[in-house]
């Protein structure tokens, strides 16, 4: 697995075309986040607000693409870069973490890259909180974004 951890990589940015073979984009609303999946990669990207009061709709269909990941390659990537969350989504990636613990028992390759903000103490802390309940590579990046 590639090393991922130094910033949010020009690769999982938005892509320059919506016509990139492989990479699903879902934009960004007032609530909820940019999410890209990137299927060469096996890696996701979600940045923004998650405040949606339909969570679990929304996530839907970007967690079964996880999951899809996890089960078929044993691989994936989340890179995080929240600025506010709402319970509904700690709750989510919880149940997403511990897709991936299991997946690494078994022997697969994950990842978490939660970046904060520099001066967002409370963001970065969540991603502490979450790096310390799972037994997973958990990376937690304070950067200028």
């Amino acid at each position: 697995m590639n090393e991922r951890s130094d910033l949010i990589p020009e690769y999982l940015q938005e892509p320059q075309s919506q016509n990139n073979i492989g990479i699903r984009v879902y934009q960004a609303t007032n609530e909820t986040p940019y999410v890209q999946l990137n299927e060469r990669l096996r890696a996701v990207l979600i940045r923004g607000k998650s405040v949606s009061d339909n969570v679990p709709e929304f996530y839907a269909e970007i967690y079964n693409w996880a999951s899809k990941c996890l089960n078929e390659h044993r691989e994936l990537t989340l890179m995080l870069a929240f600025d506010e969350l709402c319970l509904n989504t700690i709750v989510m990636l919880m149940d997403v973490f511990h897709e991936m613990e299991k997946v690494k028992q078994a022997g697969g390759e994950v990842e978490v890259n939660w970046f904060s903000r520099n001066k967002d103490e409370g963001m970065r802390l969540v991603g502490v909180e979450y790096a310390h309940q799972f037994d997973i590579p958990f990376n937690t990046i304070s950067k200028n974004f």
